[in-house]
């Protein structure tokens, strides 16, 4: 894909991360109206589960279809690594995609998600690829936007 092409896209991409954000911290604002403080409003948590998995997709899992975006297209030699991720896309892909019994059968195992556990990984993954980004990829909504999460975790 040419460069041009390739640094427009970073603007959804930015779109992409923002609306993960934002579900997330709609999720946690309405696991405060429920009694048990582990549940949390199923469809902001299913629109946090879909900006997810198209963030997965980018950053981990690579496909061979020439117009999807990957982080390689950016990034020589990205290779994650992450089992416990790639199972959790399973079980997002199969939530959103299939109806099947193993959601009863136990046979795939369907565990509560941990959406905590997703913000913080992807957060992380995000200030990566902002911080090894090429500069001349480096547009003014990635910069403020990797300022913005490094000061979530402290780091500035």
């Amino acid at each position: 894909m040419e460069e041009k092409i390739k640094k427009q896209f970073l603007g959804h991409l930015v779109y992409q991360i923002g609306m993960m954000r934002r579900c997330f911290y709609r999720c946690v604002e309405s696991s405060f109206h429920f009694q048990n403080k582990n549940e949390v409003d199923e469809d902001l948590m299913v629109a946090f589960l879909t900006h997810i998995k198209a963030l997965h997709k980018f950053f981990i899992k690579r496909g061979s279809n020439k117009d999807e975006a990957y982080v390689s297209d950016y990034i020589d030699n990205w290779k994650i690594e992450n089992s416990e991720m790639d199972k959790w896309y399973r079980q997002i892909n199969s939530y959103f995609s299939h109806l099947d019994y193993e959601r009863v059968t136990g046979k795939r195992g369907y565990e509560l998600y941990q959406i905590g556990n997703f913000y913080t990984y992807f957060r992380e993954l995000i200030i990566e690829f902002i911080d090894k980004l090429p500069e001349n990829f480096i547009i003014k909504e990635l910069s403020e936007l990797s300022e913005q999460l490094k000061r979530e975790i402290g780091n500035k």
